[in-house]
């Protein structure tokens, strides 16, 4: 995971406009891949960081739900997302791994029950209605709890697109990349790390040849 490409994400999700399939799977690979997630929903929910002497108060807010409150130092608050962010990486594998013994682990665990609320929405609209659904995703790790399971379904076909740079000093998750022509690329998550992997494949196996001659030379 390259550390040096983090950045923050503003997400809005509202019930006129709720973040698609996608977008959700989008984020969930961002948080996973190091991105800080901020998602403005629409204020019945609400998750608020503050300072005070040093000590920092994360407070999660509900509409029907207690708030909680989690308070430490930075780096102890910090360091909370970072697991999340591990274990979302670590699932991500097992999706690529074993989708179906992860899906009935994560059902038999009560993932489901730990959902937000799904809210059907039906409005008006000039040609006739607009129905959408709309889920409270009001942390990063509820969203990227809610994108797993997207990948896990095989009816919606992301998880047969979930990829992992090769490129050593990346790392980074991604969904395939289909050019205008020719395969997929699933190997790499950008040209630049393409190139840079073709490097990096190239020189192992320079070294594995440079091997297998010197203990050739060894032999005779």
């Amino acid at each position: 995971m390259a550390q040096a490409r983090r950045r923050t994400i503003t997400l809005e999700n509202r019930r006129d406009r709720p973040l698609s399939e996608r977008e959700i799977i989008d984020a969930t690979l961002a948080f996973a891949n190091g991105a800080d997630l901020r998602i403005d929903g629409e204020g019945e929910h609400e998750m608020r960081l503050s300072e005070t002497d040093g000590e920092v108060v994360l407070e999660i807010k509900g509409e029907s739900e207690p708030a909680v409150q989690i308070s430490g130092t930075k780096a102890e608050i910090a360091a909370i997302g970072n697991r999340q962010r591990e274990a979302i990486r670590r699932f991500l594998v097992r999706v690529m791994k074993e989708p179906g013994t992860l899906g009935r682990e994560l059902l038999n665990q009560g993932w489901t029950k730990s959902w937000a609320k799904v809210e059907r929405v039906v409005r008006p609209t000039e040609a006739g209605v607009s129905i959408r659904y709309y889920d409270r995703l009001f942390t990063p790790y509820l969203l990227a709890n809610r994108g797993i399971l997207l990948l896990l379904d095989p009816e919606r076909g992301f998880g047969e697109k979930l990829c992992q740079c090769q490129l050593g000093a990346c790392g980074d998750f991604f969904l395939e990349i289909r050019p205008p022509r020719g395969r997929p690329q699933r190997r790499y998550c950008s040209a630049e790390h393409m190139a840079l992997g073709h490097k990096e494949r190239g020189a192992i196996r320079m070294r594995k040849i440079r091997t297998t001659l010197r203990q050739r030379r060894k032999t005779k």
